[in-house]
């Protein structure tokens, strides 16, 4: 006979996440175990509106509901409280009362745990909604794009729905066959909890800081233990605020502090070879399968980045081996053979750099920074970034703050619309004018168009205007909307998740609208719009009502003869011609 199992939930002001929570862990949900072998224990750590005893008697559970009257802001106290009451000979450990579970989760611990008294379970932990909570929180995701989205997607009667609807979290992927640093369903034998002495109590920081991570590199350092992953089985973070998963102010430079202080380390994976369990109820997409895959997809941005340092490098190396007269640069046509799972053969970033470095890298604007991945890298003598909502970290900012203090190369952060930065400071282009303008804010062709205009009027003669996501892919990319997540909903149950919006139409706009302005797209990195001053030789005969009306099958018919669309391979081309 299965031991008997006791699972200790942890919540703080969890009352829109925890009854879902409970739910996926009743024995309703729950398959190939029944209500007489579990129970669960939930512990509540001071929320301002505790769970009440009975609110939850209508679930198939076994529940027992204590209050930590002196809660902590770390949940470590509540969490060994919870296993010292449970019954159980197996314990397992939600540290977050938030995380719902996949319908066999529990019976695969129970199974999985029979190999060896000495084994130890974990599940892989999985955001719900299309990449990392932190930074689609920035893009706009909430708790009610959330309700929407799981409110589709039939997740009671079928909890596997919720891997179409999730993204593997950062200590857990990017595929199921890769090292975790963490499991936020933690299942060990009473004696292991024992020798473990459960989770290390002088972990102070809110919400634990690292100590979840600690407790699954102590469990692996135990004596002979058994490090078990779970296959097809995950736990799926409800968006709630929460200090590590939700923060958008950086936490862990503080739990990174407190973990060296109590280990006299930095923290590095457990190197404890894990044994994989189980099998997928829900196939999952081949980049989750494969290893080779998915680190390509994680790396894919610095890749790119050092993928265009090595060209600089050679550009440089080849302009001093240069002959010709009056000093003019003759460069050589080079392959642009990309690193990218995606296929890009020119990244936005490498086009803005290339323009930047042949216009003597002076003044560059970014609008549109998010977390800053493309602003960073290039290198301007003055680089302004225009958001909104930027979701550079603080401590990020900080750095790029000392970094103006000491180098010849300045970043400025305005942290307001598009609109209200040209509203208020043109004036910062009247003696340097603008070189390279990167339009990559919001995806509705108005905002790009009414972008572009403001670019042009403070642009220098040869300065050149670059336009994010003027290539959709395909119908569902050039959804028009003001948001990814709204994008997302209004396309559901579609799981292509790519979002260029309607800035397709700015393209037609200037070309149909603008003689004095040459506008063409590169066919690479979602499409890259060139806009410059010049001769419009090819205007298009629209008007700015058909441009608007126009449908995407409409668009897709002509999609290059209305884009102009040109292989990247013609760049190089384009700026010789240009920069005569």
């Amino acid at each position: 006979m299965l031991p008997y199992l006791s699972v200790v939930v942890i919540c703080f002001n969890m009352k829109r996440e925890l009854p879902r929570t409970l739910y996926s862990l009743s024995a309703t949900y729950q398959k190939g175990i029944r209500r007489e072998e579990y129970e669960i224990i939930l512990v509540d750590n001071g929320s301002a509106d505790p769970p009440a005893p009975d609110a939850y008697s209508h679930l198939d559970l076994n529940l027992t509901a204590l209050n930590m009257e002196d809660a902590t802001p770390s949940p470590v106290p509540a969490i060994n409280r919870g296993i010292a009451v449970a019954r159980g000979g197996v314990i397992g450990v939600f540290i977050d009362g938030a995380r719902m579970a996949s319908p066999g989760l529990l019976a695969n611990v129970l199974a999985s745990m029979k190999t060896s008294p000495r084994a130890f379970v974990g599940s892989r932990g999985r955001y719900l909604g299309p990449g990392f909570q932190r930074s689609l929180i920035a893009r706009g995701y909430s708790r009610e794009v959330e309700d929407r989205m799981l409110a589709k997607c039939g997740w009671e009667r079928d909890g596997y729905q919720l891997f179409d609807q999730s993204f593997f979290d950062e200590s857990s992927g990017p595929s199921w066959f890769h090292r975790i640093s963490e499991s936020n369903s933690l299942f060990m034998p009473r004696a292991m909890w024992n020798e473990l002495q459960g989770y290390d109590a002088k972990f102070v920081q809110p919400g634990g800081g690292l100590v979840n991570l600690d407790t699954w590199f102590r469990a692996c350092q135990l004596p002979d233990a058994i490090a078990i992953v779970l296959l097809g089985e995950a736990t799926f973070h409800q968006i709630h605020g929460g200090v590590s998963t939700n923060s958008v102010t950086e936490m862990f430079g503080k739990f990174d502090k407190e973990y060296r202080a109590l280990r006299g380390r930095d923290y590095s994976y457990p190197d404890k070879p894990l044994i994989s369990w189980g099998g997928f109820r829900h196939q999952p997409p081949d980049w989750e399968m494969s290893t080779e895959y998915s680190q390509l997809l994680r790396w894919q941005r610095m890749i790119i980045a050092l993928k265009s340092r090595a060209k600089r490098l050679l550009r440089r190396s080849g302009q001093q081996k240069m002959s010709g007269s009056g000093g003019r640069r003759s460069e050589t046509g080079t392959a642009n053979a990309s690193f990218s799972p995606y296929g890009l053969s020119l990244s936005r970033q490498e086009v803005v750099q290339q323009l930047l470095d042949r216009l003597g890298r002076h003044v560059y604007l970014e609008i549109g920074i998010d977390y800053g991945d493309s602003l960073r890298p290039i290198r301007a003598k003055s680089k302004i970034g225009v958001d909104p909502k930027p979701g550079i970290p603080r401590y990020t900012r900080l750095k790029m703050a000392v970094k103006n203090l000491f180098s010849p190369e300045t970043t400025t952060l305005y942290t307001k619309t598009s609109d209200e930065f040209f509203a208020g400071h043109a004036e910062l282009f009247h003696d340097c004018p603008l070189d390279v303008a990167l339009v990559d804010g919001l995806h509705t062709f108005e905002q790009a168009y009414l972008d572009v205009l403001n670019c042009l009027k403070v642009l220098g003669p040869k300065g050149v205007i670059v336009m994010h996501d003027c290539n959709p892919p395909c119908a569902s990319a050039a959804t028009p909307s003001t948001s990814h997540e709204e994008a997302i909903q209004r396309n559901y149950p579609n799981p292509d998740t790519r979002w260029c919006g309607d800035v397709w139409k700015t393209v037609l706009l200037l070309r149909s609208l603008h003689n004095d302005l040459n506008v063409f797209v590169l066919d690479t990195d979602c499409g890259l719009g060139i806009v410059t001053r010049g001769k419009n030789i090819s205007p298009l005969p629209l008007s700015a009502d058909e441009v608007a009306a126009m449908t995407y099958p409409e668009f897709e018919a002509r999609r290059d003869s209305l884009l102009d669309l040109r292989s990247p391979d013609t760049f190089a081309a384009f700026i010789e011609t240009h920069f005569m």
